[in-house]
């Protein structure tokens, strides 16, 4: 973990291109040659990268599922998951949405994986949810595409302003949209 760690702090502070394993070697306390014995190249490591966190993020996601939260709780906590994640791993965040998508088509497939996985979980919530009868009838899937849109949104703004979200607020306002919606009853 610590070489993930290091390839993290490497990679946000200068990009892949200008990344360098041996500098990523020096910050991990490993020799460069440590490296290759667990990942074959660069690409490898930013697909550990990749792959390690979002990976985390997925298991937690699943386990909101097995829990004993009423459906509404389920996507509260769920939201609040995704969104604490970003909080908690603001460098690797930043790491995956400068530069995973725009590298190559592995990363970019890999990353298209695990959100679509996101997207499932969600989902899943919300079809227990209408069958419960906890939430009226609606498409699931765009219901939940709505949800991790909205999150991505305040997260992806927070990249841009290079400014770490706030992720209570951050909660609490899109529950309060997407639960209830704006318009005035």
């Amino acid at each position: 973990m610590q070489i993930i760690e290091a390839a993290v702090a490497e990679f946000a502070s200068k990009g892949y291109f200008a990344s360098d394993v041996a500098a990523i070697a020096k910050k991990a306390g490993v020799a460069k040659g440590t490296i290759y014995n667990y990942f074959s190249s660069k690409e490898d490591l930013f697909m550990g990268v990749v792959r390690t966190g979002l990976g985390l993020l997925e298991e937690r996601m699943r386990a909101i599922r097995s829990s004993r939260l009423s459906p509404v709780g389920k996507i509260e906590r769920a939201l609040k998951e995704y969104l604490s994640f970003v909080e908690r791993n603001w460098t690797l965040y930043q790491v995956i949405t400068k530069e995973a998508i725009h590298l190559f088509a592995r990363v970019s497939e890999e990353y298209c994986t695990k959100v679509k996985s996101h997207v499932g979980v969600i989902e899943t919530l919300i079809n227990d949810g209408i069958n419960s009868k906890a939430f009226r009838k609606v498409d699931a899937r765009t219901s939940a595409l709505v949800l991790l849109g909205m999150a991505d949104a305040v997260t992806w703004e927070a990249v841009l302003s290079n400014r770490k979200p706030n992720v209570l607020k951050q909660h609490k306002a899109i529950l309060e949209i997407y639960l209830r919606g704006i318009v005035k009853q």
